[in-house]
């Protein structure tokens, strides 16, 4: 695989990632977690996600 290919590889999963991550924050804000809560809960989120990237590889 050249640089270009897996640049735009990364490129997509950011993006379903991002799409992810703004459903749960919609999600946690529907629910009534205040603005500082959902906040740490996305981040956390994403940080377990990058992780298990992380690990895999």
């Amino acid at each position: 695989m050249d640089i270009i290919q897996a640049m735009e590889q990364e490129q997509a999963l950011l993006r379903d990632v991002a799409k992810l991550l703004r459903a749960y924050k919609g999600s946690l804000s529907f629910n009534g977690f205040s603005e500082e809560e959902t906040f740490k809960l996305v981040r956390d989120y994403h940080r377990e996600l990058q992780e298990a990237v992380h690990r895999k590889q």
